[in-house]
């Protein structure tokens, strides 16, 4: 179990400097981040969002069990657990949104540009925040709107770098003692890559995403220890 942990230290410090790095350019965000590149990272980030997040699990799921010295029972056991700790991310990730109540990035440029701040948007219901999004469109790729009229709540912590950085951190833990470096720089770069699309697209900034990175690293820290005390014959 020492060296599961240590591997997920090493696996939190490698996500976090991503929101590091973001958080020592200071930079805000605005529409001029969207670039050529936007529509290639909108696609990883459907890879981590509603639509992809069950055919990313399948695929990661087959990377990490794939020569697995363990039996079909404990590999079903494992799913299971898996399937159990994304879910309970997800719903410990709502009720902190509900809590901190965070403005995602493009609320608060759009809301400077009409000299408001962003309360006013966030008192609004779904549909209107949704109308009121199309309303203050700067130009922008009708896919882009359509993105952040599918998302209208808050921001911290970050539900698809939750997502990403867990698996990411599954794989540090399964693939780093067994010496699968390739599989785990894949998943890794796949997280990053995520958790970074989040930035350029205007949904979420570097707290957003190390906060992502704790909440997956103390889920990911739980899934061990109930791991490690199922019967030993699994």
């Amino acid at each position: 179990m020492h060296t599961q942990i240590r591997a997920l230290l090493w696996g939190s410090l490698v996500l976090l400097m991503l929101p590091l790095a973001l958080w020592c350019t200071g930079l805000a965000w605005t529409p001029t981040w969207i670039s050529g590149a936007a529509p290639w990272l909108y696609g990883v980030t459907e890879s981590a969002g509603t639509y992809g997040a069950a055919v990313t699990s399948m695929l990661w799921s087959a990377v990490l069990l794939w020569r697995w010295p363990r039996s079909r029972r404990a590999a079903l056991v494992w799913l299971v657990g898996v399937a159990l700790m994304l879910a309970l991310g997800q719903a410990v990730k709502t009720v902190i949104k509900h809590q901190v109540e965070a403005p995602r990035p493009h609320v608060q440029w759009l809301s400077a540009q009409q000299g408001l701040g962003t309360d006013p948007y966030y008192r609004l219901q779904r549909s209107e925040r949704q109308h009121w999004l199309a309303q203050h469109n700067p130009a922008l790729p009708a896919w882009l709107l359509a993105h952040w009229q599918h998302e209208t709540d808050t921001a911290f912590p970050s539900g698809h770098s939750v997502f990403a950085s867990s698996w990411a951190l599954l794989a540090w833990v399964m693939l780093w003692p067994r010496r699968r470096y390739a599989a785990l720089a894949l998943i890794t770069v796949w997280a990053v890559t995520a958790m970074g699309s989040r930035v350029v697209l205007g949904m979420h900034s570097a707290p957003d995403l190390a906060g992502a990175t704790v909440l997956s690293a103390l889920l990911v820290a739980a899934a061990v220890w109930w791991w490690q005390r199922l019967p030993a014959r699994w």
